[in-house]
């Protein structure tokens, strides 16, 4: 993080604030009584997550005086204070007039929800027009405008969730998002609240008219509040700015773009009107790795490597090991890992040695992945684990002991355990206790294949070791941590 911000980048920083930590807010065209309307959707939103300033609503023909108990003012000016943001949702048409006014009554941050701008490029130019003059009223005020055709913002700061959409039940968190694409957005909050993570900021950017992808990153790097930046984008604007700022970012960004194929491209014109073909895929992922930005392929790649580095050390070399009760889970683990790149290497004969001491049979495997076979004892897997992360020859371990955090499932009966629940629990408490242990001694990660939801993930969770639920994605949210930790370090 750069030590000094210059007065230029500060005042741009203090007026994205007013989208996280706005001290009241105005819906404008929230007079509608029909609770399906986006009006409503997202005023019941901000009133069931409990925000802590002062809700305004307006609208030039309300059908009602008061909505769901708030008076509706057919004015912004006749609102009594000065209004921190505005969250517009009328016909494209109309916007422009309610910018005028917004500026006109010093609001200091407007969302545009309303669609019909620069996504219409495709078959019709008057969204196009429209969206300049609106970027030609702001450009020299000091109100800041994101959108428009975007779905809202999420604070936990302020108790804020102003979206279109489900409000989804979120934990606190020092994760924080920013997508160009609303939907992508809904769907990154409920993987999200599927999976326990918590996200601290969210904000949708739709056309990006004036405030950008980068302009947010930029934001959330200078936040005390973000340690981990999401981010997903189907085009990019200001290329330029986007390299300039993500060049002096230092926590941890992943990226995910869309809009690689011809198709796909395509589609993002008509959706949020990006150009998602500025760049191929082969030349994006190349500025990624020059500008040290973890890359992610999917909204499951997203989320598992940010809930992977909120809990996890990272791996400070490619060298991964395994240790299976079961041969064939070793060998899918393994050809999943050199498919990334990453290195599954023999042991040593030091190691061979120390692990025939506790194994004490003949024929467990010999070699990595440590396949125990039927010798496995559950008094020896954090003892094996222990063995393997004490080389330096390893950087992090793979567990695929996973089958047993589906005991409470419907789908299988585990009757052995079953009978004997009170030793079973305890064994899987001090096991995800002793994994704690060890990723702290000897700071590097250990991964389970697991279902990564339910009780048991959450114990291992909650002391740091990373559960996912396929091979392909322990694979690929270890080689996106290495990567994480070799931009750190400027290593190649």
């Amino acid at each position: 993080m750069e030590d000094k911000i210059n007065e230029k980048d500060l005042k741009k920083i203090n007026q994205i604030d007013y989208f996280f930590n706005p001290k009241n807010l105005a819906i404008i065209g929230g007079g509608k009584v029909n609770p399906f309307t986006v009006s409503n959707i997202i005023l019941s939103n901000i009133l069931a997550e409990g925000y802590i300033g002062k809700v305004y609503i307006v609208d030039i023909k309300p059908q009602a005086d008061k909505i769901k108990g708030l008076r509706v003012y057919s004015s912004i000016f006749d609102v009594q204070e000065e209004i921190d943001l505005a969250l517009i949702i009328v016909p494209a048409s109309a916007v422009e007039k309610v910018v005028e006014q917004c500026i006109e009554a010093n609001v200091k941050a407007i969302i545009i929800i309303s669609a019909g701008f620069g996504e219409s490029l495709l078959y019709d130019e008057t969204g196009i027009k429209l969206q300049k003059r609106i970027n030609k009223l702001i450009r020299s005020t000091d109100t800041r405008i994101v959108g428009p055709n975007c779905n809202g913002v999420y604070s936990q700061t302020c108790r804020l969730n102003a979206t279109l959409g489900p409000r989804i039940i979120l934990p606190p968190g020092n994760v924080s998002i920013v997508t160009r694409g609303g939907t992508a957005g809904v769907m990154l909050t409920i993987e999200a609240g599927k999976r326990n993570i918590g996200l601290n900021k969210y904000i949708g950017i739709g056309d990006e008219s004036d405030l950008n992808l980068q302009d947010f990153i930029y934001y959330y790097e200078h936040d005390t509040h973000t340690k981990i930046i999401g981010t997903y984008t189907e085009g990019i604007k200001n290329v330029n700015s986007f390299y300039k700022i993500l060049k002096n970012v230092k926590k941890p960004v992943v990226f995910y773009k869309s809009g690689n194929t011809y198709s796909g491209m395509r589609a993002a014109l008509s959706h949020v009107g990006a150009i998602a073909g500025q760049f191929t895929k082969m030349i994006f992922d190349n500025v990624l790795e020059q500008l040290r930005i973890v890359k992610a392929e999917s909204i499951d790649e997203l989320l598992n490597f940010v809930s992977a580095v909120s809990i996890s050390p990272l791996p400070k070399g490619k060298k991964v090991g395994i240790w299976t009760p079961g041969g064939s889970m070793g060998v899918i683990m393994t050809d999943n890992l050199e498919k990334v790149g990453l290195e599954v290497p023999q042991l040593s004969k030091n190691l061979i040695e120390k692990l025939d001491k506790l194994l004490k049979v003949k024929y467990w495997s010999h070699n990595n992945p440590v396949d125990v076979t039927d010798s496995y004892s559950p008094q020896s897997v954090d003892k094996s684990i222990d063995i393997l992360l004490s080389s330096d020859n390893i950087d992090g371990v793979v567990v695929l002991i996973g089958l047993l955090f589906s005991k409470d499932e419907s789908y299988v009966d585990f009757s052995f355990i079953n009978e004997l629940d009170d030793v079973f629990q305890m064994f899987i408490e001090q096991l995800a206790k002793r994994f704690g242990q060890l990723i702290k001694k000897y700071n590097k990660p250990i991964f389970i294949l697991a279902d990564n939801r339910g009780k048991i993930a959450s114990m291992f969770k909650k002391r740091g070791v990373i559960i996912l639920p396929t091979f392909e994605s322990i694979a690929k949210t270890y080689k996106m941590l290495y990567d994480q930790y070799r931009y750190e370090k400027n290593l190649k």
